[in-house]
């Protein structure tokens, strides 16, 4: 009996949780990064999302924020390498979490 009770609490509980794990995550970006202006102008919030974002929102994010501040012509090489770092920060920090 206990068999077949834990069988059905694994059939009706644990599957589907399993199975649709990721699927119900939106990503809801504060902006569309599609040039260095935008970017520069929400800076801060590109950081926050990039830090707090589930990773499967984050990653094409922060993907397309780097691509587009290494392409730039308007940063010095300097700047560029600063921006990347904070980045690389953002990122970061997302994985240390204080204990409550």
């Amino acid at each position: 009996m206990k068999k077949i009770l834990a069988w059905v609490i694994f059939v009706f509980f644990v599957f589907p949780a399993a199975a649709n794990a990721g699927k119900d995550v939106k990503c809801d970006p504060p902006y569309n990064p599609t040039n260095i202006f935008k970017i520069i102008f929400f800076y801060k919030k590109t950081l926050s999302y990039i830090t707090h974002a589930p990773f499967s929102c984050k990653q094409p994010f922060a993907m397309k924020v780097e691509q587009i501040v290494r392409s730039t012509p308007l940063f010095s090489d300097g700047c560029v390498q600063a921006t990347l770092r904070d980045l690389e920060r953002a990122e970061s920090r997302r994985y240390i979490r204080k204990a409550p």
